[in-house]
């Protein structure tokens, strides 16, 4: 691999890192998520892809998140070997609910 990023070429297409990131959210969290952040979209930032799932109200209506506050997808993916950076869903703060601590303090 350390030859194609000498030599500048990548390996990983748009496609295939949307690909990767709907495989991984399958295996970990089953295809509701999956569904979720349909259609995902990759946008390319330097040698990396970031994949970013969509926000779907109308879904989120039907099959809430667990926890509520759970947002979209957003996973940055190498071009070169398709090594995964970054994973990470988003969050509202808005619809995060504070958790009250019973011991009073």
């Amino acid at each position: 691999m350390w030859m194609r990023r000498a030599g500048g070429v990548k390996l990983i297409s748009a496609s295939t890192a949307i690909e990767l990131a709907r495989r991984v959210v399958n295996d970990e969290f089953g295809a509701i998520e999956v569904a979720r952040n349909e259609p995902l979209t990759a946008v390319e930032d330097g040698d990396t892809w970031v994949v970013v799932g969509s926000e779907s109200p109308e879904f989120n209506s039907v099959r809430p998140p667990t926890p509520n506050w759970a947002g979209p997808l957003h996973m940055r993916v190498s071009q070169f070997d398709g090594q995964i950076l970054g994973y990470v869903f988003t969050f509202d703060l808005g619809t995060a609910q504070a958790v009250s601590r019973s011991d009073g303090g």
